[in-house]
Order: C-alpha cells, then structure tokens, then sequence
C-alpha cells in the first residue's frame, strides 16, 4: 500500500478531513478501509473500536476483529492499553484501600500483585 499512489492520495485527503491524530482501521469482512477520529476511539465504552460505515460492527485497531458486541475483549493489547491510559489515570485519584497493604508483607505480596493486575487487565465490570 505505501506505493499505492491512489491509496497515497486518499491517506491525505482522510488525514486533511479527520486530523493528524486520526486513526486508520480495516473491516476485514467487507475488504475496506476507513478512518476515524482520535476522540471517537477513546471512547470509555469501547476503547480503541470504531464502527465499520457499511457492516456496523466494531473494529479492533490492533486486530482488525469484527464484531457486534463492543465490550468484547478480543486482543491482550486493548486490555493492556485501557489498563493504563484509562483506568491508570482514574486510579490514581481513589485513596489507598486497607486491603492494599498486604502487598508489604512478604510472601503474600506476589499473590496480591497478581491479583491487582489481574482485575487491571480484566475489570470484572462493564458498563
């Protein structure tokens, strides 16, 4: 694609349209490609999907999966980039639990780690 002349043009016309920071998905299952606005992938309820224009199924930046259920989990690399750049944010201003102090004993802080990256990287709430 990037000696497509056609598809070099159409790049910056989508660029011009949507903004520098837009981001470029592809349906899979009817063989396009579109773009999107950053804003709109950031989205808290489906980070980093987009709607195809034609099928109206959600599309995973990172692996291009196709479906209808837009709180489908479907790469480790969404999980690992909603941990950080949304949760780990929002985290950041909640107080320190109780239990969170279990992570200084030693021996049973391991487990602890575990779980708190666990329940980072697979919330056990959806909206």
């Amino acid at each position: 694609m990037n000696n497509n002349i056609e598809y070099q043009k159409w790049k910056k016309i989508m660029l011009k349209e949507y903004g520098k920071n837009s981001m470029e998905f592809k349906c899979n299952k009817d063989k396009i490609l579109f773009y999107s606005t950053y804003n709109v992938c950031l989205n808290e309820y489906y980070y980093y999907k987009c709607k195809c224009p034609i099928c109206n199924n959600y599309i995973c930046y990172f692996c291009s999966f196709n479906g209808n259920d837009m709180f489908k989990k479907c790469c480790i690399k969404i999980s690992f980039y909603k941990s950080f750049f949304y949760y780990g944010p929002t985290s950041i201003n909640e107080p320190i639990e109780k239990s969170a102090l279990f992570m200084l004993i030693p021996g049973l802080n391991i487990f602890v780690i575990v779980i708190y990256f666990f329940v980072l990287f697979y919330p056990l709430e959806e909206k």
